[in-house]
């Protein structure tokens, strides 16, 4: 599942050239994890994955991924968002975004909420 997800971005000349001064890719277990590290940072959180059974027997799979743009401005952060939307457009939906600030370092977040099937 976040395979996908790393293959998608890494392959993304817009989200690659927005990152490549800041962390690499990162997975995180926590969202909030890598608060104060250097930005531009991408940083992603599997939410739910359920299985959903046919009629014909197989099963298909529902993931949610919860994708945090970090960026030193709030343009910034929605810069690095815009472009990872169209590196995954396509490949599921994108079923919420939403700004906030971390309070502490002051750090810019865009969190995009990506929901797909596999």
């Amino acid at each position: 599942m976040s395979s996908q997800l790393i293959t998608l971005l890494k392959a993304d000349a817009a989200v690659t050239t927005l990152i490549a001064s800041g962390s690499p890719l990162e997975y995180r277990l926590d969202p909030d994890f890598a608060s104060g590290e250097e930005n531009p940072r991408l940083v992603y959180q599997l939410r739910s994955s359920g299985y959903v059974n046919g009629h014909d027997g197989k099963a298909a799979v529902n993931s949610s991924i919860q994708i945090s743009c970090w960026a030193d401005t709030r343009s910034g952060a929605d810069a690095l968002a815009d472009a990872v939307e169209t590196a995954i457009d396509g490949t599921g939906y994108i079923t919420g975004r939403r700004d906030d600030r971390d309070p502490d370092t002051r750090d810019y977040r865009t969190l995009l909420f990506w929901s797909y099937w596999s």
